[in-house]
């Protein structure tokens, strides 16, 4: 489940296709654990930023692993008992969005819980948008000061992030003045065609509903969750 845990991990949340890089998972998931203060190091030197510049840095190299740490992310800040350790993982979610997209298929179930969970909501989706809208530019990782500066939130890691979203991203306000609701299915919304999110299918899901229509097993292991039979995707533009 995609809860808190005090625990490790000992298999990747995702399906991912190498024995290496599920061993990095349950790697980087101790690394989230230190950093959010779910658990101890024995490294008395060794900083908080150190830590989520190696995750994201992680991210970077290996995108295979990116759904991975968002996943992880998430994880650990959905019923997190501790304010401070929630917040930690806010910072890192930041951090991410700042340095790589997440895979298309997970593009839909990310946005929907930053949109229900994330405070300030707008901050979260522009960088959202604006990392998935510019898949033609090299980000790299943040520097200490950098990262800093991100999660502080007084300024960002890359000048292409502005005050205002990319073009052609869609606005939330945008997005639900377009949802229809489904009559067989009245929990289940779609958006009108006009906002492709850059070539992803544009889903999304009565918030109140949304674990019981995106079950776990279905959403990290099979990597085409929407049951096809029951849902109405839009098509992709490449």
């Amino acid at each position: 489940m995609l809860k808190w845990s005090k625990d490790a991990i000992h298999a990747s949340l995702t399906d991912i296709p190498t024995k290496e890089a599920k061993k990095e998972a349950i790697r980087i998931f101790k690394n989230i654990q230190i950093y959010m203060n779910d658990r101890k190091t024995k490294n008395a030197n060794l900083k908080p930023q150190q830590i989520a510049i190696d995750v994201a840095t992680t991210g970077l190299k290996s995108p295979i692993l990116r759904d991975e740490i968002f996943c992880q992310v998430v994880k650990q800040i959905q019923s997190n008992p501790n304010g401070q350790s929630s917040q930690k993982g806010w910072d890192l979610m930041i951090l991410c969005l700042n340095c790589f997209p997440p895979d298309h298929d997970f593009e839909n179930y990310l946005e929907v819980f930053l949109k229900n969970n994330s405070q300030p909501v707008d901050r979260y989706i522009l960088a959202l948008h604006t990392i998935i809208y510019s898949k033609a530019r090299k980000f790299g990782a943040p520097t200490p000061t950098e990262y800093d500066q991100i999660v502080s939130g007084k300024n960002v890691h890359h000048p292409e992030f502005s005050d205002m979203a990319p073009p052609g991203a869609p606005s939330w306000q945008d997005l639900l003045m377009d949802w229809t609701e489904r009559e067989e299915d009245g929990d289940l919304t779609f958006t009108s065609g006009k906002h492709d999110r850059g070539g992803g299918p544009v889903i999304a899901y009565n918030p109140k509903t949304l674990q019981a229509h995106l079950p776990v097993q279905n959403l990290l292991q099979n990597r085409n969750p929407w049951n096809q039979s029951r849902t109405e995707v839009l098509g992709r533009t490449h």
